[in-house]
């Protein structure tokens, strides 16, 4: 496929994401930067699950309408200030966030909802997703964009306060991340 794979065993790096092999186990992890994306394991007694096929299979088919995501971000910010009646305060908890709305299914469900047409949205993805179209494409949203506050070392400790942001072209090239809020351009 003409995919360069770096690093050292255990550890692999394939673009921006990490595989982690445990040889003795058989079992491997592939991460796009600290999140999982997807357990694999080779052994013939333990094949993986169906949902862990179809996951990945979906992670690598998904294509992502940058200004609908940040629009449905936006309303998920707008709903949390709401509920936490933080006016004075705009910075807000991407946990929060990603908890909301932002993290929904899509428009296939939307249509016609299903267990078929439902589809998940990992926090990877969400990540990715994240980072594409607020820091790379820099997309903005009636005027606003995301503006993003550095994590301290006591929410870098749980993935829970906080998300690693994958910036360069490894996945141990970012930085930690834990509140957002919209400014002007």
């Amino acid at each position: 496929m003409g995919v360069g794979i770096g690093g050292r065993p255990p550890k692999f790096e394939i673009r921006r994401s990490e595989l982690d092999a445990n040889f003795a186990r058989r079992f491997s992890v592939l991460r796009y930067g600290k999140d999982v994306v997807a357990p694999m394991c080779r052994s013939p007694s333990r094949p993986p699950s169906k949902p862990t096929r179809l996951r990945s299979r979906r992670s690598r088919a998904r294509n992502q309408e940058g200004a609908a995501w940040l629009a449905q971000f936006h309303d998920a910010y707008q709903i949390v200030r709401r509920k936490r009646a933080n006016t004075d305060n705009t910075r807000q908890h991407r946990r929060c966030l990603y908890r909301t709305g932002a993290a929904a299914p899509g428009a296939p469900f939307a249509s016609e909802p299903s267990k078929r047409t439902f589809s998940d949205y990992s926090r990877a993805q969400f990540i990715h997703d994240f980072h594409e179209f607020t820091g790379r494409q820099r997309l903005a949203h009636k005027g606003q964009v995301v503006k993003v506050h550095a994590s301290t070392k006591s929410q870098t400790d749980s993935p829970a306060k906080s998300m690693w942001i994958v910036e360069g072209d490894s996945p141990y090239d970012g930085r930690y991340i834990s509140d957002i809020e919209f400014v002007k351009e």
